[in-house]
């Protein structure tokens, strides 16, 4: 017998046994919605409110019944505070009878005699109303005095799930759910950890190459992010690899094109690759030019309307999206580099020159180094950031690198001399050069030659870049 059969023959009775038990919670269920409506349809009061009460108690909510029957390592935002809601309504639903099967007694055995009137059909019904309205108040105030304050407290948010319970206690025992540190910016960033939806999965190299979908809260709107897991991370915390692409490109192209998934495997690295701007923001103009709007955020924070409400790449690659494959995926927070090609080369040496210490590694394909003195560059800086060339400096690599002061930062820069855009004047390798070389900033420079801006360039060596990050995301 094959291991699936074994399975298959060792899972059935467990379902079977699962399936009886749904089907006669199902039939409590409506059993006893027919005998609240024919109690509740009688005028008699002759019998205490035990009996009647106990029938708005049903348990098993088929939440629990879900997470029973499907094995999924995903977690859905509505599916969480659907199960919570049972759980704290059907707390406060024994509360609330317990509280109106104690004024039944008090007026049983205080007013005998008047039993029937003070016990009259408006008392019950509003008893009733209130042990069904009061588990939606008594969420509420869970929800906004409980569970808010702890779980989206910076200190907390970006822990994977099996450590929240633990550093919830730390919190509640330290009393500062009560002192305002928090913001409910804070509290949605957390409720989008949790609400990643899957677009696809694909097994590839002994590991799987997946396709998510998030609401960003940096870009008001969905994001997909496309991420390789190796085979190291089913039992394993694996270093991150954040892979930036370029110019109209999509998490898709990385993944289809450029080969990383076997090198990945072997070196045991996670590879994250993001879209390349946010979409369907229904901005005037977003959509009129490749090289501006969609598929060409730079990787900056704009400032200038109507953009800087969604178009804040650099927060969305530096900040949300490492938080988000921390709470869901077994990466290790302390161990990232980061990668890209042409507008995604520069974004990742931006990202890496403006966070010293952040990332382990750099490495680029085709980056553009100075986008200040190039055409691409000036346009989305012209648009994104204002006329004002001073607050340019904060998203130019070459500047950045005349300053940047931190930790030794090894870079690994391909360049295809047969480049269309190094022609161009677009990419200006040689002004980054000059400064790290001045500053005493390690580069690696290898000038490709026959090989063009294309991704048959990136396959050609993306193995030499995996194999440049695994030295010093696995030292």
């Amino acid at each position: 017998m094959s291991s699936a059969d074994g399975r298959a023959s060792g899972w059935f009775p467990g379902f079977q046994s699962v399936g009886i038990k749904s089907n006669c919670l199902f039939e409590r269920h409506k059993t006893a919605i027919r005998r609240k409506m024919t109690h509740m349809g009688t005028n008699s009061t002759w019998n205490p409110l035990y009996f009647q009460f106990t029938l708005f108690v049903d348990y098993g909510p088929l939440r629990f019944l879900m997470d029973v029957l499907h094995d999924t390592h995903l977690i859905s935002r509505a599916m969480c505070f659907i199960q919570m809601y049972f759980i704290h309504s059907y707390k406060a639903h024994e509360v609330t009878i317990l509280t109106a099967m104690a004024y039944d007694r008090f007026v049983a055995i205080i007013h005998p005699l008047h039993y029937d009137s003070k016990m009259s059909m408006k008392m019950v019904r509003r008893l009733l109303i209130f042990a069904l309205l009061s588990p939606v108040c008594v969420f509420g105030f869970l929800f906004e005095f409980l569970i808010i304050p702890p779980i989206s407290n910076p200190l907390v948010y970006g822990l994977s799930l099996s450590q929240i319970r633990g550093v919830l206690f730390i919190r509640v025992k330290n009393s500062q759910i009560l002192k305002g540190v928090i913001t409910r910016s804070e509290m949605r960033q957390v409720v989008s950890a949790m609400a990643l939806t899957q677009v696809s999965s694909n097994k590839c190299a002994g590991g799987f190459q997946k396709v998510f979908e998030h609401d960003s809260t940096e870009l008001k709107c969905k994001m997909k992010f496309a991420v390789y897991l190796p085979p190291q991370a089913e039992t394993d915390k694996c270093p991150v690899l954040y892979w930036l692409s370029g110019l109209t490109c999509t998490e898709q192209n990385v993944i289809t094109k450029a080969g990383s998934q076997l090198a990945a495997a072997e070196h045991g690295i996670i590879v994250v690759a993001p879209d390349t701007s946010p979409r369907g923001c229904n901005i005037e103009g977003e959509d009129e030019s490749w090289d501006f709007g969609t598929g060409a955020g730079f990787y900056v924070d704009a400032t200038q309307d109507p953009w800087k409400t969604n178009y804040r790449m650099y927060s969305y690659v530096t900040e949300e999206l490492p938080k988000l494959i921390n709470a869901n995926f077994p990466s290790d927070p302390d161990r990232m580099s980061i990668s890209g090609h042409s507008m995604g080369g520069h974004g990742a040496l931006v990202c890496a020159l403006k966070n010293p210490g952040k990332y382990k590694a750099v490495s680029a394909f085709s980056p553009i180094c100075n986008p200040m003195q190039c055409p691409w560059g000036q346009k989305a800086f012209a648009g994104y950031l204002g006329s004002d060339r001073s607050t340019w400096e904060a998203y130019d690599a070459t500047v950045l690198a005349g300053a940047y002061s931190g930790p030794q930062l090894d870079i690994l820069i391909d360049q295809g001399r047969d480049d269309q855009f190094l022609s161009a004047s677009q990419l200006l390798p040689d002004n980054l050069i000059a400064v790290c070389s001045e500053k005493k900033i390690p580069v690696v420079f290898r000038l490709q030659p026959g090989y063009d801006h294309s991704y048959f360039f990136i396959y050609s060596f993306m193995n030499d870049h995996i194999k440049h990050h695994a030295k010093y995301l696995n030292a």
